[in-house]
């Protein structure tokens, strides 16, 4: 029952989720209205169920989280067909039903069935765009099925099973799980590191905008969390009474679970783990302080999304910086986004010229109004700072020089990685040759042409003369 879950709920509802419980037999509230989304996100707490309403059926799901909305799978040992098919279009293969999750060291000790699991925390997801700010070392409480993640890129492990754990269908005689030599033990599919407990899924970045934002992404893509324990959500495992005791002797004041939920339900529901691009720009270095070409190269361009803006052309051997300002969506609003994320730059005319890796600089205020070097429009109000305009981020830069060949080059930046919103920004500037006048004089490749002609000239005087003066 609700009830049950008590705790996870208050979680969510002061992250500032407002909840609508729904019955798997039931039709309303729906999921749709006239083929438009109701709700952003869905929690499944029915993993027995057979048969789900034609709102929730599986390609309806597929829709809902290509249309940006994000889902929670909360799975048990008595899955039906219905979730392990779904399961399968995200490439996640379930085990058989009936199996559980067994672990004959770190389970409780007051569990003669060897499935209630606390899971270390070096078997947590080290991605920091989820867990950055669970700090606790208690162990996540586990009882359940697992899953092995397929080749799909889009998907990841959240929390892995411990080394010493297996799938197992339960014995009649529990008296006789521990021992070594069971004879039931031959049907167990043997120890598998690799096997997922709770893993994600995040789909391709679908440009998801905000009508108050103009151009810039207010969210991801959507998103999907397969969890293999529906009683890791509930009371007794989020908050328990006492102390917990494994069975290799370990005894911890609790465990992590309502903590790694929250956290885990926060980056669903996209509340954290958003980056979002507030400008690009990229300008041309001067090449001493007596340069004095004029900015009469920008073009008035109208961009992919019908908005004027600049346009730069550089010149060929230019040196050139890029610069990408960042932010994060935390629950205290959008913030610098962190230091140490791996960007690259690349300049593309049909293949990559050049690759090189854009680095941080420490968060500072920067001046959205300057509309000379900005190749994309103002950040959205709620993180402007002050009347001149001014915003807090992460500024990541590079300076380059351009390739000595002219055409319209791209700059470049394709960024996907486990737990982040995805990032790609592309901005177009032509190069040109040098003209006629900017070439320096007595270039030592035209001393042949030079002399060529000059000696043509001096030879054909000489002959002249001497046709005219020897005449008789």
């Amino acid at each position: 029952s609700k009830s049950d879950y008590s705790a996870y709920f208050k979680a969510l509802e002061a992250q500032g989720l407002q909840l609508t419980f729904r019955k798997v037999e039931e039709n309303s509230p729906a999921l749709y209205n006239y083929e438009e989304v109701a709700f952003d996100h869905l929690l499944l707490f029915a993993p027995t169920a057979k048969s789900l309403p034609s709102d929730l059926a599986p390609q309806k799901l597929v829709n809902f989280l290509q249309q940006n909305g994000n889902i929670l799978f909360a799975l048990s040992s008595e899955l039906s067909e219905l979730y392990r098919d779904l399961a399968r279009e995200f490439e996640l293969e379930t085990e058989e039903r009936g199996t559980s999750v067994v672990d004959h060291f770190v389970s409780l000790q007051n569990d003669e069935t060897h499935t209630q699991i606390a899971v270390p925390k070096s078997y947590r997801s080290s991605v920091e765009g989820i867990f950055a700010g669970v700090q606790d070392d208690l162990p996540f409480l586990f009882k359940g099925v697992a899953h092995r993640l397929g080749p799909n890129p889009l998907a990841f492990p959240i929390l892995k099973a411990p080394s010493t754990a297996y799938s197992f269908e339960l014995p009649s005689d529990l008296s006789s799980i521990d021992r070594l030599d069971n004879p039931d033990r031959e049907a167990a599919m043997g120890s598998d590191e690799d096997v997922a407990l709770i893993s994600a899924f995040q789909l391709l970045d679908t440009n998801r905008r905000d009508e108050n934002d103009g151009p810039k992404r207010q969210g991801s893509a959507g998103r999907a969390v397969f969890c293999g324990s529906l009683e890791a959500f509930s009371d007794k495992f989020t908050t328990p009474r006492g102390q917990i005791r494994t069975r290799d002797g370990k005894t911890f004041k609790g465990t992590s679970n309502l903590a790694v939920l929250s956290a885990l339900t926060s980056w669903l529901t996209q509340q954290q783990g958003v980056l979002r691009v507030e400008q690009t720009s990229h300008s041309r270095v001067k090449e001493h302080e007596h340069d004095v070409r004029e900015s009469y190269e920008e073009l008035d361009v109208i961009d992919e999304h019908g908005e004027r803006r600049l346009q730069r052309m550089y010149r060929i051997k230019d040196t050139v910086t890029f610069s990408i300002d960042l932010v994060q969506r935390t629950p205290k609003g959008w913030l610098p986004a962190p230091t140490d994320l791996d960007l690259q730059l690349s300049l593309v005319m049909l293949d990559p010229y050049i690759t090189t890796n854009l680095t941080a600089q420490q968060p500072s205020t920067i001046n959205l109004n300057n509309a000379d070097t900005i190749q994309a429009n103002t950040v959205a109000s709620s993180i402007v700072d002050g009347k001149d305009g001014s915003a807090r981020a992460t500024r990541y830069s590079s300076t380059i020089q351009l390739p000595d060949r002219h055409g319209v080059y791209t700059f470049i930046v394709d960024w996907k990685r486990h737990g982040w919103s995805y990032i790609h920004t592309r901005d177009t500037s032509p190069v040109r040759p040098f003209n006629h006048d900017e070439h320096p004089r007595g270039l030592h490749s035209a001393w042949p042409y030079v002399v060529g002609a000059t000696s043509t000239a001096v030879a054909f005087l000489l002959f002249c003369v001497l046709w005219i003066c020897t005449q008789e």
